[in-house]
Formats: C-alpha cells, sequence, structure tokens
C-alpha cells in the first residue's frame, strides 16, 4: 500500500478507500453463491479466477485513482466468488476428511504467498527522500506480470477440465434423503427430511438451530476479519511504526511468516485426523493470543515484531481453515451458510480499511487496536458456542 500511495501521489486514505470499495464488490459477489442451482459453480469460479488473475496483475500500470478502485471493486467481486465456493465445494467432494483437504488448500496458498513476497522484495522502494525520483511503476510491473502469469495458470486448468469432463452435481428432491456433499433442488443446499441420530448437532430440530448458526456466523467473521487486516496492513503498519521497518526487511519478515504458516498447514493437517478439529482449534487460538501480546510490544521493538510476526503466521495456519472445518462439523455446510459468513465478513471489511487507512500515517497504533477488537469479539462469542455445543452434545448423549 506504499507504494501505491507513492504511484498515485496521494494520502494513505485515499489509498485505503481501495480495500473499501474492494468489499464493495466482495459483499456484491457474495450473492452468487446463491445461483448455484442455476449456474454451473466450476465454470463461474474458473471465469472470475481468471479476471482475478489480470486485473491483480496490471494494478502497477494503472493510469489514475479511478480506473484503481474499478479494479478493486472487480477484484473483490470475482475474490468473493471463489471465496464463497470453494469452502462448500471442498466439504461437498470429501464430506467426512474435509479439514485436512482444506488444509492442503490452505499449504498451497501459504507458498504463493511467500513465493509472491520473494519475488516482490527487490522492487520495494518505500520512503525516499523527496530530491530522489524513482520510477515505482516500470520497477513493478513486471514482477506483478510475472505472479499474474503463474496465477491464471490455476484457473485456466480448471476451465480446461469444465470443457473435458464438467463437474456435475447430484440433485434430488425434499422428499428425498440428500447425504452430504449432494444438493438439492432448492438453491443447491442439503436439505435434510427429519432429525436422526446421524444429522449434525446443530441440523437436529431439538437444538437453537438459527442462534448457533448467528453464533457461528458472528465468530467465523470475527476471526476472518482479524486475519485480513493483518495480513492486509502488517506490511504497512511496521513502515509506519516507530520502528520503521524497511520495506526489504518487512518483506523478510511477511516471507518469514508465511513460511512458518505454509509449513505449519501440513502439520494441521495430520495433527487434524490424529486428534481432531476441536484440540487444534483451542491451541492455536491460545497462540493467536501469545502473538497479539507480543505484537504490542513490538510496536516499539524489531525483535518482537519478527516473533509476534511469525507466531501469528503459525496461530492462523489453522484458525483459518479450522474455523470452516469447525463449523462443518457441526453443521451442514451449505452455500447459504458460507455466503452469510463471506457477507457478515465483507461488512466488517468495509469500515476497517477506512478507520486504520485514515489513521495509520500519524498513530500506527490503530492497527493494533483494532486486532484487538477482533480478537476480544471473537473470544467473546466462542465461548458461549463452546459452552453450547457442550450442552446440546450431553443432552443427545441422554
Amino acid at each position: 500500500m506504499v507504494e501505491m500511495q507513492y504511484i498515485f501521489q496521494t494520502s494513505m486514505t485515499m489509498i485505503s478507500l481501495y480495500q473499501t470499495l474492494e468489499t464493495v464488490g466482495y459483499i456484491g459477489g457474495t450473492f452468487v453463491g446463491l445461483t448455484y442451482g442455476y449456474l454451473n459453480r466450476q465454470l463461474v469460479v474458473a471465469i472470475c479466477f481468471i479476471i482475478l488473475a489480470i486485473v491483480t496483475a496490471l494494478l502497477p500500470i494503472v493510469p489514475n485513482l479511478p480506473m484503481l478502485y474499478v479494479c478493486s471493486v472487480i477484484s473483490g467481486f470475482c475474490y468473493s466468488v471463489i471465496q464463497c465456493s470453494y469452502t462448500v465445494w471442498t466439504v461437498e467432494l470429501w464430506p467426512t476428511s474435509s479439514a485436512p483437504v482444506l488444509y492442503i488448500e490452505d499449504f498451497a496458498y501459504g507458498i504463493g504467498s511467500t513465493l509472491a513476497s520473494a519475488i516482490l522484495k527487490p522492487y520495494l522502494t518505500g520512503k525516499v527522500a523527496a530530491d530522489i525520483v524513482v520510477d515505482r511503476r516500470a520497477k513493478l510491473m513486471w514482477p506483478f506480470i510475472t505472479i499474474g502469469i503463474c496465477v491464471i495458470l490455476v484457473p485456466l486448468s480448471s476451465l480446461i477440465m469444465y470443457l473435458i469432463k464438467p463437474y456435475k452435481q447430484k440433485h434430488c428432491n425434499r422428499r428425498e434423503q440428500c447425504s452430504i456433499g449432494q444438493s438439492s433442488n432448492y438453491g443447491d443446499e442439503v436439505m435434510p427430511t427429519n432429525t436422526t441420530a446421524n444429522d449434525k448437532l446443530f441440523d437436529r430440530s431439538d437444538t437453537p438451530q438459527t442462534m448457533m448458526r448467528v453464533l457461528f456466523i458472528g465468530w467465523c467473521t470475527t476471526v476472518s476479519s482479524l486475519s485480513t487486516e493483518f495480513l492486509m496492513f502488517m506490511f504497512t503498519y511496521m513502515q509506519k511504526s516507530p520502528v520503521q521497518v524497511s520495506p526489504q526487511t518487512c518483506s523478510d519478515i511477511m516471507m518469514a511468516a508465511s513460511s512458518v504458516y505454509t509449513v505449519f498447514t501440513i502439520v494441521n493437517a495430520v495433527l487434524t485426523v490424529r486428534v481432531g478439529i476441536n484440540p487444534i482449534i483451542y491451541g492455536y487460538y491460545a497462540i493467536v493470543v501469545v502473538a497479539a501480546c507480543i505484537l504490542v510490544i513490538g510496536h516499539y521493538y524489531l525483535t518482537a515484531l519478527w516473533v509476534a510476526a511469525i507466531l501469528m503466521g503459525w496461530g492462523l495456519s489453522a484458525m483459518i481453515t479450522g474455523l470452516y472445518a469447525f463449523t462443518a462439523k457441526y453443521f451442514t455446510f451449505t452455500n447459504q451458510l458460507s455466503t452469510g459468513i463471506i457477507m457478515a465478513r465483507g461488512v466488517c471489511k468495509l469500515f476497517t480499511p477506512v478507520i486504520i487507512g485514515q489513521f495509520i500515517d500519524d498513530h500506527s497504533y490503530v492497527f493494533l487496536i483494532v486486532e484487538w477488537i477482533y480478537l476480544m469479539l471473537s473470544i467473546a462469542i466462542f465461548l458461549p458456542i463452546i459452552w453450547l455445543i457442550r450442552r446440546y452434545e450431553n443432552l443427545v448423549v441422554k
């Protein structure tokens, strides 16, 4: 974001509007998840992924701020469509073992993040003296295009698979029992016909289904917002903090965090098979809390920033995917539920970047305050979720 601020010669507040308008597109994209009873999900995701890769690759050569904002809406819309789809799709394909597969998908994301940071590092300039002229556009153009070419290979392969052997969803009517991983005629949602002993806990009619869905959506939203704001603003925060970290050192720190994140996604996949998702969530939640505490110390000490970023990468390696696996354990994960989570997350993203962007230049600690607000809200929602799970599990046993 610092590089874009200098490219367009504007304030951090105006550049942060990119994130806000991206969220507008993000919220709009959530509604596409409700149309998969009529549209082919594989084709829609492939097309949106291709558009996202192209728009991202061309960011350094966007001529002005209005065009940058248009790109932000497009990228937000496409990213939302992808995110609303892939979790439900994964759970549908692997209904009884989705958590390890989701962690493997996160492993791929971690590799991509690490490689992207490594590619961009030599081309970052950061803040320089007023009399030094740097053509930041020319420096960033080719690394962005390189990243875009690498990314676009994934949706192109999916599009080719669609043309060769398209994925077809199975359908059943309301009077038939739909197994997990099958869809119904009603918006691609699994429609259990009655409550049985094999139903997931909060699919049962004798549990507070609506309240639990609201709680789970709130929990997923706050955890996702915590991770999103960390990834979105950590790089900028380190440069604006009293430590005034150089762009190259920021890249090293984020590469280290991404590497730890990547390695532990594989560890988490194995651990989930062995011990289950619940202990993973509890343990890694503690790591995130410790990382947030050290991040406060890092406001004045570079070593603490290194430790905090690495610990946060470790903790988030389980939390980002784990919250979906944890939710899918107690609900039938449908397009509607996924859309609710993504939409709620989008609403939070609509305001947070504006707040951080407006104050981070002169009051970088605002980033820390926002991170802690999301962390404490997530814990405040998670504790009653755990209590209700244990309560209704005991009632079912009785």
